[in-house]
């Protein structure tokens, strides 16, 4: 079974984001850590880079994520990143690195979060942050798509 780590210095934002209740939500904006990671790997993901856990303060265990379902996604990271369908042999050694590579995209992401919390400290959950940066991402997938949606209606 491997282990996803969550770096030290980015501990305090996990637990805001997992573990506090956002005032207008009543509960955490991630109802868990897996969640959390997960969304923040896709956020890596899409910045095109990986940050090394230097400092492990936190963890979620990889049958967490294969019982709710969700181990799929950490192998499309993988594959993403490598380009190749050999990081899905069954050996250990692409075990172990499809699970790095995840943890690594959601250091990345965790690190992209913080950075869009600093730009909006008067937000204290991150729930608005959160939402206004995936507007500017669907927005800007839509633009891209040349679809006639018109996402610069949708308010939260």
């Amino acid at each position: 079974m491997a282990m996803i780590y969550i770096d030290a210095k980015q501990k305090g934002l996990a637990e805001k984001l997992a573990k506090t209740q956002a005032k207008g939500l009543g509960r955490p904006i991630f109802s868990n850590y897996m969640q959390l990671m997960t969304f923040a790997a896709m956020i890596g993901n899409r910045c095109g880079s990986m940050s090394k856990v230097v400092s492990r303060d936190g963890e979620v265990e990889s049958d967490v994520f294969d019982r709710n379902r969700m181990d799929g996604i950490v192998y499309l990271t993988s594959l993403h990143e490598t380009g190749s369908g050999e990081i899905l042999r069954d050996t250990k050694e692409n075990e172990a690195a499809c699970w790095k590579y995840f943890e690594e995209y959601a250091a990345r992401g965790l690190e992209e979060v913080e950075n869009w919390m600093l730009d909006n400290p008067s937000d204290s959950d991150g729930v608005e942050t959160i939402l206004t940066e995936m507007k500017k991402v669907a927005m800007a997938l839509v633009e891209n798509e040349g679809s006639d949606e018109n996402l610069k209606d949708v308010t939260f």
